[in-house]
């Protein structure tokens, strides 16, 4: 008897580490462990005692937190906006590594770029602006989410319907103007409408512009700059976060949406196509490019020839300015490279220079104009594609990273066989048809 009781003092001895360095000597260690089970040193009571135990002891360890911090950002980048969010919300350990600096610019660099060009560029210190980074990114996450369960409510949460109306609107307030100083709407219908940063510009007369302010419910309209024409009408050709665009034969039209105040400028051909961020537009012609800054002059800018044949430069080519950089614009066109894949054409201008040209190829035997599109900033759309009955996969162009990426939107967009514009940032989702409008 006492030989076991010394057996069993010796076995236990050797498992207790007093400075906690458990795995000093693993196979002395295991060998202790199969000497106290298996030599008969302990009781049936004992035995029982020791599975009881065992019973309470967990030995799974939490992978998140207990993994290096580069491969909880390869893990973190194969999540969606749902997903992180939800990861968020398991316990306060994932919150915190998910929201530890490198982890948190990773994911707002992934979803939403400006956040991170702002970090990076801001003059505040390091300190504060991971701070700010981490407060925006959970606030852009919430309400991207929020619009995409509206969304994918719209059966029961319909948001509202409007009519292209004139003086009998009620939701939208005419500040500072007044209708009767404008002519009645002629137009029978309304394919001109487009949404952006939370606008709506749209059009229900020829020498007519209404921009309906969706954050605050104010309108304004914008008439053609002195007498009215009886020649060609003005068409709405684009909207940014400053300027409304409008063309009238080869003449061009920039609204500033703030001041009201209007410039124009003379094109040497037709316009195709047009595209404004910030104080720029930039016209797409049948025969080339042209950048005008608001308050310079209008420069043309010759685009790269290729031994291809592009889709129609009305439908398919487009020009977009770079949202932070100025005088970086970048060009898209398509062309049929198979008879199963379109292959979109990427040129960058810098300084009115061309600098560099990005392919990138769609599996796909036909495209679209553009009907389903994010407004998110810095985005080219390029192409939409079907997944299965669920939504719907968007090919696009970061600016930000110049880099091709492929969103999946989780609902279908347009819910109306007239809609031919469904467009969707982290504020508002719109969808635009001949005589309506639908906001959520």
């Amino acid at each position: 008897m006492g030989d076991d009781i010394v057996g069993q003092s010796r076995s236990i001895a050797s498992l207790w580490s007093p400075d906690g360095d458990a795995d000093a000597d693993p196979q002395a260690r295991k060998q202790s462990l199969v000497r106290l089970v298996r030599g008969n040193y302990l009781n049936v009571n004992e035995f029982r005692l020791l599975k009881e135990l065992l019973s309470t002891v967990t030995l799974q360890r939490d992978i998140i937190t207990n993994l290096p911090i580069e491969l909880v950002i390869l893990v973190i980048d194969k999540l969606n906006a749902q997903d992180i969010m939800a990861c968020l919300m398991v316990s306060h350990a994932w919150n915190a590594t998910l929201m530890s600096d490198k982890v948190v610019f990773s994911m707002a660099d992934r979803l939403f770029p400006p956040l991170t060009w702002e970090s990076l560029h801001h003059s505040s210190s390091s300190r504060d602006s991971q701070k700010a980074l981490r407060l925006q990114f959970v606030n852009h996450l919430q309400k991207r989410l929020l619009l995409h369960d509206r969304v994918a409510r719209w059966d029961t949460y319909r948001g509202y319907e409007r009519t292209y109306l004139w003086d009998t609107e009620t939701e939208f307030k005419l500040a500072g103007q007044d209708y009767t100083r404008f002519p009645p709407p002629n137009l029978p219908s309304n394919e001109r409408a487009v949404y952006a940063n939370g606008h709506i510009a749209w059009q229900q007369e020829t020498h007519t512009l209404v921009l309906d302010n969706l954050q605050d419910k104010s309108r304004k309209i914008l008439a053609f700059p002195g007498a009215r024409l009886l020649g060609p009408e003005l068409k709405l050709a684009a909207l940014g976060n400053q300027l409304v665009v409008a063309t009238m034969d080869r003449h061009v039209f920039a609204w500033n949406i703030h001041t009201n105040v209007c410039e124009r400028k003379t094109l040497p051909s037709l316009p195709a196509q047009c595209t404004t961020c910030r104080t720029q537009v930039v016209i797409v012609t049948e025969k080339g490019l042209y950048v005008w800054t608001i308050g310079g002059s209008l420069i043309e800018v010759d685009l790269p020839v290729y031994e291809i044949e592009f889709l129609a430069v009305k439908q398919f080519c487009k020009a977009f300015v770079h949202p932070r950089l100025d005088n970086v614009v970048y060009v898209r066109r398509v062309y049929r490279h198979t008879s199963s894949t379109l292959r979109f054409v990427i040129d960058k201008f810098v300084q009115r220079q061309h600098v560099k040209t990005l392919n990138y190829d769609v599996d796909i035997g036909w495209l679209t104009n553009e009907r389903i599109a994010s407004s998110y900033e810095g985005v080219i759309p390029l192409s939409e594609q079907n997944h299965y009955h669920e939504g719907r996969y968007l090919h696009e162009f970061d600016m930000f990273h110049e880099s091709f990426l492929v969103r999946e939107i989780p609902h279908n967009g347009r819910r109306h066989n007239e809609t031919f514009m469904f467009n969707f940032d982290d504020n508002f989702a719109v969808e635009l048809s001949e005589k309506k409008y639908w906001v959520w």
